[in-house]
């Protein structure tokens, strides 16, 4: 009976796309900070990604050449199209990995998959992050996640007048990295939708040719999606964090082989492309493993620094829910005046100067409701 409600729970899951957390709610004892560990996940995830690459450049046209052969000796009419589906699918192949987006969507795909299972294990099956080497969810004496129980986090009594509310069914645990608090839905987010983001942004920008155009539209997407199934309609909140997490994201795969600028400081690319269309790191970027992830991380992920925007229902459950927890929430942030409060949340309203879809009415702000 119990291994059918799982079963039904992660089919459940399946359907919903928003995944709440509570960084509001938060431990007695700070988390371990395991950021460099999940940088060097993604470090030999690209690697892994790159050898696939690598080796396919080198092997498909001998591949290619050999079928082709076969092809003229032939006289079977079913092999011969079996022969030609083969080499059609190898050319695909070789001509996706010699371009740019066919490089990134190769890393995405030893990526994202990842982190929709990772959500799946946290939020339905309450288990620890598979990815880095902790098994017990301890690292240094520290616990490595944190879930308030459901009756304990700030959307215990709130979103009951509608139909379903993820925030009861999928409600994730909290994480630090890089030091930074946040939910581990986050992660989904910068390796999944970022992702979408890339791809959106540069299919427009080949329509477009203009970087100004391409990046508006994928941020109306981006709250449209928000507004939407990722958000607003399946549980009534609409994640500022979220947002920022696709738009961090979008700057991870941008960065791989396309160099970025932030705050008047310009990254190299991670990756580069050789003459022979193999790829390998970038020496000039010089990033080390425990540090490839570390820049797209920052306050924004923190949704209680970084606070959401509710319908209004729900709005004033959280809202009460949110001053119980003021006092402990400003000793575990370190938060000693109104101003200071006020200056970190209004820093997060876009990301290193940038729109990224941020929507600040009505939010429930630690130095409005706290100070």
């Amino acid at each position: 009976m119990k291994k059918l409600v799982l079963v039904l729970l992660l089919s459940l899951s399946q359907g919903i796309f928003a995944y709440e957390s509570d960084q509001h709610t938060v431990p007695d004892q700070e988390l371990a900070d395991v950021g460099t560990d999940m940088s060097a996940f993604i470090y030999k995830q690209v690697n892994v990604a790159i050898a696939k690459i690598n080796t396919d450049i080198k092997e498909l046209p001998l591949k290619i050449e050999s079928l082709e052969k076969q092809i003229i000796r032939e006289e079977n009419t079913k092999k011969l199209e079996f022969l030609k589906d083969e080499i059609a699918g190898n050319k695909a192949r070789l001509n996706l990995i010699k371009s740019k987006m066919g490089i990134t969507l190769s890393i995405y795909n030893e990526i994202g998959g990842r982190f929709s299972w990772e959500d799946q294990r946290d939020g339905v099956f309450g288990l620890p992050l598979s990815m880095i080497p902790y098994p017990k969810n301890v690292k240094d004496n520290k616990q490595i996640t944190y879930v308030p129980s459901k009756f304990k986090n700030i959307y215990a009594y709130a979103g009951f007048h509608r139909i379903i509310s993820s925030s009861y069914f999928v409600f994730c645990s909290s994480v630090k990295m890089f030091g930074v608090y946040m939910g581990v839905d986050k992660l989904g987010h910068m390796f999944n939708q970022g992702y979408e983001y890339f791809e959106r942004y540069h299919k427009e920008l080949n329509k477009t040719q203009d970087k100004t155009k391409a990046m508006s539209t994928v941020i109306d997407w981006g709250k449209s999606t928000e507004n939407g199934m990722y958000g607003a309609i399946v549980d009534g909140v609409y994640s500022n964090g979220d947002l920022a997490a696709n738009f961090a994201g979008f700057h991870f795969y941008e960065n791989l082989l396309h160099p970025i600028t932030l705050d008047e400081k310009t990254y190299p690319p991670v990756l580069i492309i050789k003459e022979d269309h193999t790829v390998e790191f970038n020496a000039e970027n010089a990033i080390d493993e425990k540090e490839l992830i570390a820049l797209f991380f920052s306050n924004h992920l923190n949704e209680a620094l970084n606070p959401s925007h509710y319908e209004l229902l729900q709005r004033k459950v959280v809202k009460v829910a949110v001053k119980n927890r003021c006092e402990k929430v400003k000793r575990f942030y370190e938060l000693d005046t109104a101003s200071q409060a006020e200056a970190l949340t209004e820093s997060l309203f876009s990301w290193h100067g940038m729109d990224y879809g941020h929507r600040s009415d009505d939010l429930l702000r630690l130095d409005t409701l706290c100070f």
